[in-house]
């Protein structure tokens, strides 16, 4: 059930998509389309902010391994509006002239999708960190940084969950 608020880290970059979607198939962006437009991803980006925060306080009873495996779904979800995003960027910037600005967009709204999924990855590293013998301190502190960086997020995400299957393992 705790997972449900999760629902709006997930779908905020999808809603900026479609939003974009809809402004290429209407074919123009009127001044009350990107208003709206806007007014809908600017909720749903502090729904996530927010229910993020109540999953973190809520989630205490839960063991980091659990955590790091929602972290991880929530980055892989958001790959393929990472993609997206960045194809629209690259075609944007060689079709048409002037779009700086438009392509500025698109790397903020990649910027926030990251920091909102890193918000949830981070604790679950904190919590492993804390926790204690899941893997080496180092790698769970250069793994926290990593989760601000593009594909650095995910690889490292992948590499402490092997880290701890191998720990694991290698207790018992």
């Amino acid at each position: 059930m705790k997972k449900l608020l999760l629902l709006p880290t997930i779908l905020f970059p999808y809603t900026v998509c479609l939003c974009l979607g809809y402004g290429f198939i209407a074919q123009s962006f009127s001044n009350t389309t990107i208003e709206i437009l806007g007014i809908f991803v600017f909720v749903t980006l502090v729904l996530s902010f927010v229910c993020n925060l109540i999953y973190v306080f809520t989630a205490k009873e839960n063991t980091a391994k659990e955590l790091i495996k929602t972290a991880l779904l929530i980055k892989a979800v958001h790959i393929p509006t990472y993609i997206l995003i960045f194809v629209l960027g690259v075609l944007m910037g060689l079709m048409f002239f002037m779009t700086f600005p438009f392509i500025l967009l698109l790397i903020i709204i990649d910027l926030l999708t990251l920091w909102i999924s890193g918000m949830i990855s981070v604790y679950s590293l904190a919590k492993s960190l804390i926790e204690g013998g899941l893997c080496s301190k180092p790698l769970l502190i250069i793994a926290m940084v990593c989760q601000f960086f593009f594909c650095a997020d995910i690889i490292s995400l992948f590499v402490i969950k092997k880290a701890i299957k191998r720990n694991n393992t290698q207790k018992r």
